[in-house]
């Protein structure tokens, strides 16, 4: 019983997930042209930070981390390069794109964790994650697709009427 708890729990909050990413991607549509991205990215990765050093604390306290040059240098190079700088390129991003274009290639991830995992790490690759990778390929080229779609639809009923 205890296992088809949290088999719910983890889907309510992978849609919990995905609906506030939905929203945050708009949102971030919407302000980008009266918000500065680096303001965006401080206050989520502050807010965000105490948030998660808070529930690690709670969960794995500090005596698991090992403070030495190399992981402090590593914390340091997560924070910056990916984490600060790749917000920064997906909010100019948003601001210059279709927001369900940009946000489709978020997809990508799975797809390269798949094949580091695969190539890197000796995972196996199996027929479910082909399955996998096919239909996430095909989502991101239908996003891509329709959208495309979407905008040639009003020239040409433009061009119907010249």
């Amino acid at each position: 019983m205890k296992q088809s708890s949290s088999f719910i729990n983890g889907i309510l909050l992978a849609v919990l997930t995905a609906l506030s990413w939905a929203i945050g991607t708009v949102y971030i549509k919407r302000i980008s042209d009266s918000v500065d991205g680096i303001w965006l990215i401080a206050v989520q990765s502050l807010v965000g930070g105490v948030v998660m050093t808070a529930a690690g604390s709670k969960v794995e306290g500090w005596s698991h981390m090992m403070w030495n040059s190399s992981s402090m240098l590593l914390l340091l190079f997560l924070a910056l390069f990916s984490v600060a700088v790749a917000w920064l390129i997906y909010f100019y991003l948003i601001s210059k794109g279709e927001a369900s274009k940009v946000a489709s290639f978020n997809f990508l991830v799975p797809i390269i964790s798949i094949v580091i995992g695969t190539l890197f790490l000796d995972e196996p690759f199996t027929s479910s994650l082909l399955v996998g990778l096919v239909l996430i390929i095909i989502s991101i080229y239908l996003v891509n697709k329709k959208a495309k779609n979407q905008k040639l639809k009003p020239s040409d009923g433009g061009d119907q009427a010249a």
